[in-house]
């Protein structure tokens, strides 16, 4: 009797008949035995981790009604660029890759003068010139050479040199080494150390240039007009404000009379002689004879100049504007020269 109550006392019971607690905790694990003179094991619990969830995403609200400017084609976007500033075409740019290029296009730039200070060397510069189609450089000032321009741009059409005073004919000659075929506007104004050493190398390499300003360029002399009327055989207008130089040998060059230019400057539209104090009659005659397609002359300040040569000029049937300001030799018997033969064409003096 006492064996069998000892092997009772080691036989496994159930947990669910000497314990109060759900059955459900110790389902995984063993049926403790029945040991009164233990005590109880710990019971241990599974505590759940309660995992963060993130917000969720807003969802994406219904795009407006209508077309918005994002969406419009780059030929769009180009011509509503047009409309603005230079500077604002610039900003617009800056705004995403799609205007970017949109503000690239060459229709946005057409005609655009673009203002430069030659100083460190920009690597991109030219290049995005070049890519938005821009062929009109004004330089402001010179602290490199010229030929990163002639040759960074190589569709030039106008290069603006006014009042680059550094500007001289060892830098000229670098630039102009090679033809540039189609650079047709030059000016040189106030760039007072340029010589008839740099009309040479215009009339060699650049022969189809149709405006040249030599305003204010005191070192020209005639020499440097003979070079001209030889090369430049296209040139429509022409400025010698104050080469103080120039004499009626000169305008003989560019009228073709000397057997050096033959033809001289046939083309030549706009003559510019303000300033000019050499001149005198006999220059106004050199015009008559050899420069019928002259549509207007600036002889301003040449007081030289006297009735006898407004005579010569009364011949000339495509004059149409004669400015003779500060001229104190002309009377009303030049006046009345120009108003019997050429009133039709002379609206204005």
């Amino acid at each position: 009797m006492m064996m069998e109550e000892a092997n009772f006392m080691l036989t496994e019971i159930p947990g669910g008949f000497i314990s109060h607690r759900p059955h459900a905790i110790h389902r995984f694990t063993p049926y403790p035995l029945h040991r009164p003179h233990l005590p109880p094991a710990p019971i241990y619990t599974h505590i759940q981790q309660r995992t963060v969830s993130r917000p969720k995403t807003p969802p994406t609200p219904p795009e407006p009604e209508g077309t918005h400017i994002g969406h419009l084609y780059p030929e769009i976007l180009a011509i509503i660029f047009e409309k603005l500033s230079v500077k604002d075409r610039g900003r617009a740019a800056q705004v995403c890759t799609v205007w970017r290029d949109a503000a690239y296009s060459k229709s946005c730039w057409r005609g655009v003068e673009a203002s430069l200070h030659l100083r460190r060397p920009s690597p991109s510069l030219f290049p995005s010139l070049v890519k938005r189609g821009i062929k009109k450089v004004q330089v402001l000032s010179v602290r490199r050479s010229l030929k990163d321009v002639v040759v960074g741009i190589p569709n030039l059409e106008s290069l603006n040199l006014s009042g680059c005073y550094n500007i001289t004919d060892v830098g000229l000659g670098h630039a102009f080494s090679t033809d540039l075929a189609n650079l047709r506007v030059l000016d040189l104004s106030l760039c007072k150390q340029v010589t008839d050493s740099s009309l040479g190398r215009i009339a060699q390499h650049l022969r189809n240039v149709e405006v040249l300003e030599l305003g204010g360029c005191c070192n020209i002399t005639n020499t440097g007009l003979l070079l001209i009327a030889w090369g430049l055989k296209t040139l429509k207008k022409l400025n010698l404000r104050s080469c103080w130089h120039i004499s009626d040998q000169g305008i003989g060059h560019l009228a073709g009379l000397s057997k050096e230019t033959a033809v001289g400057t046939p083309a030549l539209e706009y003559l510019g002689l303000q300033d000019c104090q050499r001149l005198s009659d006999e220059a106004l005659r050199h015009i008559s004879q050899g420069l019928p397609s002259v549509k207007s002359i600036n002889l301003s300040f040449c007081v030289s100049v006297s009735d006898s040569g407004l005579k010569h000029l009364a011949k000339m049937t495509k004059l149409e504007e004669l400015n003779l300001r500060s001229c104190d030799n002309i009377s009303d018997i030049g006046m009345a020269y120009l108003t019997e033969v050429a009133a039709p064409s002379l609206p204005w003096m």
